[in-house]
């Protein structure tokens, strides 16, 4: 396991197993990796002389990480033969991580280490010339203390083996000064100057004792077996994760007609960012030593504007070829690419094309920590907004379609999450392919969300032309970026008067999103809260305050189906609850309007005060549909006796759902009818 294979997580992270007992190892060494002083993962090297005499590291990692709640353990165990002077002989790795299993392995024959990778039913090889005395990435440390004694400021370079992508990286380090004799400093950036990571190493007595790196934020120091028994998942959120809350309660999100945003950072000079695109403009900006703050304006653009831009043949055969995690030139990108759009006429029919193939076929998503390459998304069928502008770029190249990666955030709900999209060049029509500067125009592609050419729920920051070339800027904004919204509008339907936001005895009525709900009897009790883009609404049982029923509205960044949401939070679900099990998961009838069902039980753990008391299973029973653009979810949760009882009184929840499209006429708009024989106190019938 390397630093470069780990990048490929988004963030850095490395597995631990007890020791074998039978052959005792020359040296054993145990390190804690941390963020924020908070231990997730560790990593455990064993090292031993061979009788020929060369060396055997035993290398054994693990990674614990929270994205959004999905918790995953990333662990990897390899093992390295080298030369006393450190040059690869072998190479044996098994890592499991939450997309698959990956396999890789490496022998030396005729002067060439043969290295040959399975990941995602796909195999790749490559052949690394020893005479480029290629270095594993673990033991840089150990290059570094066989070093001469030599001056501060002095530069060495490795060339170090990308065991993700099969291949050689330049890493530089610079010695760094330092009072104390016993320890050596050195700063390391590896990629050259294609910058993959950079940091600092702390060598004492010849032996590695800490590193912190500042992209991606992490820090490893030496520590014990104990430590490493401690380690808990470090959630991705805040910062980290470049979420910020909405600060703004802008109800219908798909309504935006603009936005302004200020942003607020330090560091990052502004030519540094790319703050404008077709949808975003950059209004103002000011510095004040290290600090800036800037306002942009953002709009919704028709795909059909002819804004113009110029590309250069440089920038656009960048955009077009092979890069880390991009592959235009794989055989299944290739033959997909152009089964997706053999009836395609135009650019523009082939980028849409492209984006909801790639949404149908990855299926709303997976939250995974590891980042794939195009192919293995199309084989694996995973990934998250990342893995679908991979894919996207990957088959848009091979349509010959120059193609970048866009870093940013997207407004989801009450917050703004990090996220990253695509933005393509399309030339204007007739335009000689080989001419030094095309013209023609950018158009902005979020095929997560199924979009192109437009959305107001996107804030850019920067773009590339690979995955890693947007995130020096990403982890940077990490240290400081602050946002907030100056202003907006919304570009509202016509109202109608017989909707009015509110409670009226049974019935709770939402104009925004026009949903109207009754309950039973004028014994149960309405709590909405409303945020950015998202009501909840929660109906209160009187005969059982353990019953959980909860109807949520929400804007729809595309069109999803029913079926498509509640996959999403299935494999959601699946991954976060305990002894998940699902029930049924199929659509049903409710009056003239088809709803998504998932039905499905998990198992909680009892509070600290009730510790006596056992796991409970909590049964769950949930709704969907999409009615334009808003999603309704409809769900009721209970322990499984409640839960039953309480199935009768939601059935009759969900009959009495009206959507504003399909209202009845306003006289019919009134209060539901008692059932019959029901008192101000509800009889068993009425509240089972």
């Amino acid at each position: 396991m390397t630093y470069l294979r780990l990048l490929a997580l988004g963030i850095l992270f490395l597995s631990i197993s007890n020791c074998s007992a039978a052959e005792p190892p020359t040296t054993e060494d145990w390190f804690v990796i941390e963020a924020n002083q908070s231990p997730y993962g560790s990593q455990h090297i064993l090292k031993r002389t061979l009788e020929n005499g060369n060396l055997e590291y035993r290398v054994e990692m693990r990674v614990l990480v929270d994205l959004l709640g999905q918790r995953e353990d990333y662990s990897d165990t390899s093992t390295y033969v080298v030369t006393s002077d450190l040059l690869p002989v072998s190479i044996h790795s098994h890592t499991k991580r939450s997309s698959g299993e990956v396999l890789l392995n490496g022998i030396v024959e005729s002067g060439h280490l043969i290295l040959t990778r399975e990941s995602n039913g796909l195999t790749r090889s490559s052949r690394i010339d020893l005479q480029k005395r290629p270095l594993f990435q673990i033991l840089l440390p150990e290059a570094l203390a066989q070093q001469p004694e030599t001056s501060d400021q002095a530069e060495v370079t490795f060339n170090v083996l990308d065991e993700e992508y099969l291949s050689i990286e330049t890493a530089k380090c610079r010695k760094i000064h330092s009072d104390d004799p016993s320890i050596s400093l050195w700063s390391i950036e590896l990629g050259g100057d294609a910058l993959l990571s950079r940091g600092t190493l702390t060598l004492k007595s010849g032996h590695r004792e800490r590193e912190e790196f500042s992209f991606p934020r992490y820090s490893l120091r030496r520590g014990s077996a104990r430590e490493a028994e401690t380690i808990t998942h470090r959630k991705l959120e805040g910062r980290d994760g470049l979420m910020f809350e909405v600060d703004k309660s802008i109800v219908r999100i798909d309504q935006l007609q603009s936005l302004t945003v200020k942003l607020r950072w330090k560091d990052i000079p502004l030519e540094s960012l790319h703050l404008t695109d077709p949808r975003q403009s950059l209004m103002s900006h000011h510095s004040q030593g290290t600090q800036h703050e800037a306002l942009v304006r953002i709009a919704p653009s028709d795909p059909t504007t002819k804004t113009p831009a110029t590309l250069n043949r440089t920038d656009r055969e960048k955009l077009l070829r092979k890069s880390r995690f991009i592959d235009p030139s794989d055989a299944a990108i290739i033959a997909k690419s152009e089964e997706w759009t053999k009836d395609c006429r135009t650019p523009e029919e082939i980028v849409t094309a492209l984006s909801e193939n790639i949404f149908r076929l990855l299926n709303g998503g997976t939250l995974i920590s590891e980042t794939l390459s195009g192919p293995e998304v199309l084989q694996c069928r995973k990934g998250k907004c990342s893995e679908f502008a991979i894919l996207f770029a990957s088959l848009a190249r091979a349509k010959g379609i120059p193609t970048r990666i866009v870093l940013g955030d997207r407004m989801v709900n009450a917050n703004w999450i990090g996220h990253m999209w695509n933005e393509v060049f399309i030339a204007e029509e007739g335009t000689d392919p080989n001419v030094d500067q095309q013209q023609g125009r950018w158009v902005v592609v979020d095929s997560t969300a199924k979009e192109v050419g437009y959305s107001s729920a996107l804030l850019k920051f920067t773009h590339s032309d690979s995955v890693y070339g947007t995130q020096p800027v990403r982890w940077e904004l990490t240290n400081s970026l602050e946002v907030s919204i100056a202003d907006y509008s919304l570009n509202k339907p016509d109202s109608d008067d017989s909707w009015k936001t509110g409670i009226d005895g049974t019935i709770y009525t939402n104009a925004d999103f026009g949903i109207q709900i009754s309950v039973p009897n004028e014994n149960w009790k309405f709590t909405p809260d409303l945020k950015a883009g998202q009501l909840v609404l929660r109906l209160h049982d009187p005969d059982d305050k353990k019953v959980m029923i909860h109807c949520v509205a929400f804007s729809l960044p595309a069109l999803l189906d029913a079926k498509t949401i509640l996959t999403i939070r299935n494999a959601r679900f699946n991954a976060t609850y305990d002894n998940y099990k699902v029930l049924s998961d199929t659509p049903e009838t409710i009056g003239d309007r088809e709803w998504q069902t998932l039905q499905f039980t998990h198992t909680i753990k009892p509070k600290k005060s009730q510790s006596d008391s056992g796991d409970r299973t909590i049964k769950t029973t949930e709704y969907a549909i999409n009615h334009g653009k808003v999603g309704f979810l409809i769900n009721l949760a209970a322990e499984e006796s409640a839960h039953d009882k309480a199935l009768e009184n939601f059935q009759e929840i969900l009959k009495s759902i009206i959507l504003k499209k399909d209202q009845p006429k306003k006289e019919q708009l009134q209060k539901r009818p008692p059932k019959p024989n029901s008192t101000d106190t509800p009889t068993p019938e009425a509240g089972e």
